[in-house]
C-alpha cells in the first residue's frame, strides 16, 4: 500500500465530523466485519503454524504459508478500510450537497 493512500486514510479519520453522521448500528455492523475477518485469518494461521486439522507436525513450507496469511489478513483489512473510508466520504459529501 502506497503511501498516499496511508495518508487518505488518515486523513478520513481526522474527519470527525464525517463519522458523527454514521448510526450505531453501521458501526457494529463494521466492526463485526473487522472482527470476522481477523478471527478467520488468525485461526487459519494458527491450523496451518499448528499442522492443521489432520494433527500432522508442519514444516518450514508451512511457517511460511502462515506468514503468507497473516500478511494477506492486513492487505484485506486495508481494502475495506478502504471501501469503508470511500463510502463515508462519498456518500456523506453527496448527501450533504443535496
Amino acid at each position: 500500500m502506497s503511501l498516499s493512500k496511508l495518508g487518505n486514510i488518515g486523513k478520513c479519520v481526522r474527519r470527525v465530523d464525517h463519522f458523527a453522521k454514521i448510526s450505531d448500528s453501521t458501526w457494529k455492523l463494521m466492526e463485526g466485519l473487522i472482527r470476522f475477518i481477523l478471527m478467520w485469518f488468525d485461526r487459519l494461521a494458527h491450523n496451518l503454524l499448528n499442522g492443521g486439522v489432520g494433527g500432522t507436525t508442519g514444516g518450514p513450507e508451512m511457517v511460511v504459508l502462515r506468514e503468507v496469511v497473516i500478511l494477506w489478513q492486513w492487505r484485506l483489512l486495508m481494502i475495506v478500510v478502504e471501501c469503508w473510508r470511500g463510502l463515508v466520504v462519498n456518500g456523506i459529501d453527496q448527501r450533504s450537497l443535496k
